[in-house]
């Protein structure tokens, strides 16, 4: 090739030689690092870049390359990425071009220093790498892989860079994206990485950690510029949130997500990557959480949920979108329809309860569940009795006893089995398993434990002294005696000393003082 760089031939027929070796098994792609094959093709590319086969050759090889150890610095040091974007603008009308300068930034975008280059680069008419992502996949809709590469490149250029997210958005990406998996709803491929871009783009980057307390007058006008930079930031994080949260909920991007669940509800990458997608979608957000459930969502998620039973990973993500769409469902104004489909309800009630008993150790999982159980039964009351007879109260008991050590599943439990309290056939079964069943397992034991073990937590506390208060009975000695061996009387000593450090202010002191007392008042 070094020898012969004039002829365009040679550089094909060398392009298609060495394409077939590094795709075959063997050691010939580690040895382009070796004999200083990678500058070698970007020469190439620069002296024939008026030759749009040749071009696309060079692409196709360099997204291969690009995929081998240590291949992604010698491009981007090498000027290989701008060089990509030179042709993609040049030669828009090609689909080899286009093909494999997708495929080739989706490899590269792995590497910090090429996503820089890719972000930051502009054309000559002010085109910007992003742009030429998007405008391949509206040139060539047809193009599965052409699609697939896109999709996979806008992913890994969104993942938590806000101004990426918004530059996508503006662009047209987020359409773009969508009607790639609407127009493909059957290929795999295409689901996967498209779903993995919504959900990236969706998904809000979380604020940076908290701000150090600076020294002397200097050190404090500075933390004082800092925080106000970083509100700035985080407002600006929730207007990109909101925007392209909007641009999919009225893109039908919902409606492509649930179809991607339904259609490839057996293959484990769709179904985690659209449940992640529509549980940012729902969150907060009222409208979308009914759109999901008027677009059979419920069902599609269920069906999942039934074919990926034994994969707790499935499961979690699943659960969590379940939470998502009801808390927002359970928001919706007043006056609107939020009772859902009882057989869906159901459904959803049942596949839980039997994913928190059957991967009772992934506490992850079991957190998402308690949320969504107490979110199902907030629906309607009808939905709160169906947790009676699925034996719900006995599942999150189990779920705290699992989970012992964790106080977000002790936290989500004890406001699950308040929110059970509320209907009679509940607060009967939980009062009538005080009786019956074994210590470690009556709901009341569950909830004192959970108070003393994770008595700094204030949700646990909160929850766990409103869900004994409710389950209080005639036995009054008995939950004194439990009460008071639980150990909390010495953590409200404690927080009288110092409410900052242990809940954070003196009014969540006071608020559970009050809450303390009046727990005190009943069981005397």
């Amino acid at each position: 090739m070094r020898l012969h760089i004039r002829s365009a031939e040679v550089q094909l027929v060398a392009c298609k030689v060495l394409q077939v070796l590094c795709n075959a098994k063997g050691q010939a792609l580690d040895q382009l690092l070796t004999v200083g094959g990678i500058p070698t093709i970007l020469e190439s590319f620069k002296f024939h870049a008026n030759h749009t086969q040749v071009v696309g050759e060079m692409c196709h090889l360099l997204r291969t390359a690009s995929w081998g150890h240590g291949h992604r610095k010698i491009v981007a040091r090498e000027g290989g990425v701008s060089l990509l974007l030179q042709a993609m603008s040049k030669y828009r009308d090609s689909v080899a071009v286009q093909r494999h300068g997708c495929g080739c930034l989706h490899a590269l975008s792995w590497s910090t220093e090429c996503k820089d280059t890719l972000t930051s680069w502009k054309g000559d008419d002010g085109e910007s790498g992003i742009f030429l992502i998007v405008r391949g996949m509206m040139f060539h809709p047809q193009d599965l892989d052409l699609q697939e590469q896109a999709c996979s490149a806008l992913a890994i250029v969104s993942y938590f860079v806000d101004i990426n997210k918004r530059e996508i958005c503006e662009k047209g990406g987020i359409a773009a994206i969508i009607c790639a998996m609407q127009t493909h709803a059957g290929c795999r491929g295409i689901q996967e990485q498209g779903c993995l871009a919504l959900w990236s783009l969706a998904s809000r980057t979380p604020p940076p950690p908290a701000l150090r307390v600076g020294e002397g007058e200097a050190g404090g006008q500075e933390e004082n510029r800092r925080a106000e930079q970083v509100r700035l930031e985080e407002i600006e994080k929730d207007e990109i949130h909101a925007s392209n949260k909007f641009s999919m909920s009225h893109g039908r991007g919902i409606e492509v997500l649930v179809e991607a669940v339904r259609v490839h509800s057996k293959t484990v990458v769709v179904v985690e990557r659209a449940c992640r997608a529509l549980t940012q979608l729902a969150h907060s957000s009222p409208e979308n959480a009914l759109k999901m459930c008027f677009e059979e969502g419920l069902p599609a998620i269920c069906k999942a949920m039934e074919h990926h039973s034994g994969n707790s990973h499935v499961l979690e993500q699943t659960i969590a979108a379940l939470k998502n769409i009801f808390s927002s469902v359970n928001n919706v104004p007043k006056g609107t329809k939020r009772e859902l489909n009882p057989a869906h309800v159901s459904s959803c009630v049942v596949k839980t309860l039997n994913a928190m008993r059957r991967h009772t150790s992934n506490v992850a999982m079991q957190r998402q569940a308690c949320s969504a159980l107490g979110n199902m039964a907030l629906n309607s009351q009808w939905a709160n009795g169906l947790m009676e007879s699925q034996g719900a109260v006995q599942t999150v008991v189990a779920s705290m006893l699992a989970c012992m050590q964790d106080d977000q599943v002790q936290g989500r439990a004890c406001q699950t089995l308040f929110v059970f309290t509320h209907d009679k056939a509940n607060l009967n079964c939980m009062r009538g398993l005080n009786r019956k069943e074994e210590g470690a397992k009556r709901p009341c034991h569950a909830t004192i434990r959970a108070l003393g073990r994770h008595s700094k937590n204030v949700q646990v506390v909160k929850m766990a002294i409103h869900t004994i208060m409710a389950l209080t009975d005639k036995d009054k000695l008995i939950w004194k005696d439990l009460v008071s061996r639980c150990g909390f009387r010495q953590t409200i000593d404690e927080a009288k000393k110092s409410p900052e450090g242990l809940w954070g202010n003196k009014e969540t002191r006071v608020e559970i003082e009050k809450l303390w007392g009046k727990l005190m008042q009943k069981l005397e």
